[in-house]
């Protein structure tokens, strides 16, 4: 699921996507986002997670702008549904 959504967020112009492998540096650890993003050098973090209920999919995201939670970066129901 996070290489997909790696890859999805790739694709975007203009956009620079940390490899997979940096990111999962920091799973399940309790680190300061302002110090992923000064360790990875990038403006922008972004965390969530992924939840499957049988055929039901629910992810949340946050988006951080150094450090900072992005307005209207929570991510809203009725996204795409993968197949």
């Amino acid at each position: 699921m996070t290489e997909d959504r790696t890859t999805d967020l790739s694709h975007i112009d203009g956009s620079f996507v940390i490899a997979r492998n940096s990111a999962f540096t920091y799973k399940n650890k309790a680190v300061d986002i302002r110090q992923i993003g000064r360790d990875l050098g990038v403006r922008y973090v972004l965390e969530g997670s992924v939840r499957r209920s049988g055929y039901l999919m629910r992810v949340n995201a946050q988006a951080y702008v150094q450090g900072a939670a992005a307005p209207g970066a929570k991510a809203q129901p009725g996204g795409h549904r993968g197949g």
